[in-house]
């Protein structure tokens, strides 16, 4: 039987993969006015006559209230795995504001309202890549620059998580279309199986909790899984703890409300903010509270996730079926609006499988690797995911084009994982964030790095897309200074 780490139902329009939010940036409303370049191509890499012959409308959002006109700067944000909402603000409008800078955010190919073909049949799908987004960049800047004769215009791309391994690409890829990247908890290395995420996980909450919230959380997980495996009673009250949408029934439906407990968890763990409730520390003070009181584990396990009040009427998804669904779903109108899509591109690109050491292949070649504190919630091997990828869209179970084994992938030769040589990129990161272990760190630049003027700055206690809200006095001071690096490095390079 298969058994997947599944997400629980998520209000944000990023998703959790195999039971872990992987998360676009946070969203930015702004004023921008929203357009359509009309003329985008399929694909990049056809023949002439064919790019002229097949094209689509991808929508972009324009903020040019502060841009000084023809010879000004640009900060393009590249749309990421969401749907767009604006164009860049919070520490990007305070640089345009700096610099007299137009303010853009081009949504991604097949997110949003950025429909480049009829719908997400597998066989459409296949123009959905980096490479092609990152073309897209490139074609939409000349057509900009065209529009508003803005050809000697420095441009710089701007993005977090996805969207910042998509800044600095572009870079890499197109120096001559951005002169700069901003790249904030861009995962740049491509690595199937992802077993360092947990075991930041499991640090942050130990950081943050104690070594008491650790052992609280484990002893829940273990008692979880007693609990569903012990019959229908035991199912039923799972369900009526965790406020699960369905009582489970198979296996699957299990494995299901089993990765919900985790994707909470680790959503609440990659956006950790201090003074920011729900936090991991908010989060772990209810669990110790409702012990305090003769809750069991699992009871207590239930307050802690009862804290994290996410909206009203919510309830955990445990049905496999009910998380299949999005997954199946081809249309653009119907469904979670980026599950498919993201999936897809896991699948066939960047790999972020989750895995723990006792799952197949998980953390191969690692000495002395041992489980992380979600390890009693039984999240399934690497193989598991990777049956999935074959199921929804026909991808082998190592899928050539994509994989040189399980550690190195075409993603990482092209584009040099950790290592990439560029210059003019500054990489932000939180050292609290699960995706900071795939990025890149002040101690891991590399002399070839260096020489090129490649940055990194990390905040000690950041999490997931840290530093793209505004300049405030309210900042640590390693964040503080962590954004005055980015808006140093912006004014080097406009």
């Amino acid at each position: 039987m298969l058994t997947i780490l599944l997400p629980q139902p998520a209000a944000p329009p990023w998703q959790l993969h195999l039971g872990r939010r992987y998360a676009g940036p946070p969203r930015h409303e702004s004023d921008a006015t929203e357009k359509y370049y009309t003329a985008q191509s399929l694909d990049h890499f056809a023949s002439n006559a064919q790019r002229l012959r097949h094209t689509w409308s991808q929508r972009y959002f324009e903020d040019v209230s502060s841009w000084s006109g023809p010879g000004a700067p640009v900060i393009i944000g590249l749309g990421g795995e969401a749907p767009a909402y604006g164009a860049p603000s919070g520490l990007a409008g305070q640089i345009a504001q700096t610099h007299g800078a137009a303010l853009i955010t081009l949504e991604h190919r097949f997110y949003g309202q950025s429909h480049p073909t009829a719908n997400m049949t597998a066989a459409n799908l296949a123009h959905l890549d980096a490479e092609q987004a990152l073309a897209d960049a490139a074609q939409f800047i000349w057509w900009w620059s065209e529009q508003h004769q803005a050809h000697n215009s420095s441009f710089i791309s701007w993005g977090g998580s996805y969207a910042g391994q998509l800044a600095a690409w572009m870079r890499l890829r197109y120096p001559t279309s951005v002169a700069g990247a901003v790249a904030f908890s861009a995962p740049v290395l491509a690595q199937l199986d992802f077993y360092q995420y947990n075991r930041v996980v499991t640090d942050v909450v130990r950081a943050f909790g104690g070594a008491g919230c650790v052992q609280l959380l484990e002893d829940a997980f273990a008692e979880l899984v007693s609990t569903l495996k012990s019959g229908a009673a035991g199912r039923t009250r799972a369900a009526q703890i965790l406020k699960a949408c369905n009582v489970t029934k198979t296996d699957d439906d299990d494995a299901t409300l089993r990765g919900s407990v985790s994707g909470a968890i680790q959503s609440l763990v990659q956006y950790n903010e201090h003074g920011i409730d729900p936090s991991v520390a908010s989060f772990c003070a209810a669990g110790a509270s409702a012990s305090s009181n003769g809750s069991t584990p699992l009871e207590a396990l239930g307050a802690m996730l009862a804290s994290l009040e996410r909206y009203p009427g919510y309830c955990m998804l445990s049905l496999y079926d009910d998380y299949m669904e999005p997954l199946r779903d081809t249309n653009f109108t119907t469904g979670t609006p980026t599950t498919r899509q993201w999936y897809y591109q896991l699948c066939n690109a960047f790999g972020q499988q989750g895995c723990e050491p006792n799952g197949k292949d998980c953390g191969k070649g690692v000495p002395g690797l041992k489980p992380s504190l979600m390890a009693p919630l039984e999240l399934g091997p690497l193989a598991e995911g990777l049956e999935l990828c074959d199921d929804l869209y026909g991808l082998t179970a190592t899928p050539p084009a994509a994989w040189s084994g399980h550690q190195r992938g075409w993603t990482n030769v092209r584009n040099g994982g950790r290592e990439l040589e560029v210059s003019n990129v500054i990489f932000v990161n939180g050292r609290r964030d699960p995706y900071s272990s795939v990025s890149v760190l002040p101690e891991q630049l590399t002399p070839a790095q260096v020489a090129l003027g490649v940055k990194a700055v990390a905040v000690t206690d950041g999490s997931h897309c840290v530093g793209m809200k505004p300049a405030s006095s309210a900042d640590s001071p390693d964040l503080a200074a962590a954004k005055a690096a980015v808006g140093r490095a912006v004014a080097e390079w406009v």
